[in-house]
Formats: C-alpha cells, sequence, structure tokens
C-alpha cells in the first residue's frame, strides 16, 4: 500500500468554493466525521491551515472530485478532459511509497 500526496502549493484548483464560509466552521456535519476517521493517516496535520483540511474532507465531495490512475496516463487524461470542457481538471497529488498508508498534505505557500 501506498501513501497519498496531494500537491496543495500555492492556490488550490477548487474551482467556486467558498473559502469564507469554511472559515466561519459552516460544513457539513459529515466533514467532521470524515476527518477524525482520517486523522491518524495525515502526516503532520498540525502545519495544515485548518480550513483547508475542512475542505478536504467535506462530506459533499467524498469521492467525487479524484480520479486514481497510473502516472503516466495522467496528462493525456487531463487534456482529454479539458477539450470536453472540465477546465479545472488537474493532476493534484501522487501515491507514493515514502509513507505506505499516509496521507501527506505539503502545506499552501
Amino acid at each position: 500500500m501506498n501513501g497519498a500526496q496531494p500537491r496543495l502549493g500555492g492556490k488550490p484548483k477548487l474551482g467556486r468554493l467558498d473559502f469564507n464560509l469554511a472559515g466561519m466552521g459552516i460544513v457539513p456535519a459529515g466533514t467532521h466525521s470524515n476527518k477524525t476517521f482520517r486523522q491518524e493517516c495525515l502526516v503532520d496535520a498540525h502545519a495544515i491551515d485548518p480550513v483547508l483540511l475542512d475542505i478536504l474532507f467535506d462530506a459533499q465531495t467524498s469521492g467525487g472530485l479524484l480520479i486514481a490512475l497510473a502516472a503516466e496516463e495522467a496528462e493525456t487524461l487531463v487534456t482529454r478532459l479539458r477539450d470536453r470542457g472540465v477546465r479545472e481538471a488537474s493532476v493534484i497529488g501522487e501515491f507514493v511509497s515514502e509513507h505506505p498508508g499516509k496521507i501527506f498534505i505539503e502545506p499552501r505557500a
């Protein structure tokens, strides 16, 4: 089993997401359950903006925004999605062997 390593340097590509609402704590209750369930998998969670953590564990987006596939297929898929109007399609991370079973989120710049 590999670990997940999302790359969130700079502004995350999260479309029209409202960081202000999340900053006020206005997130679905399931978000807190998701975060609690996976908290022990996070590496250096204290270094991550708590609002960003709420957004990443948002119960409304669980499973709907991410696609995992072989690294060598990623850019082709991104190009095809963009050609079909999915402007925000991008590679946002990778699975790595350095921390199996863990999620390492690089803090935003």
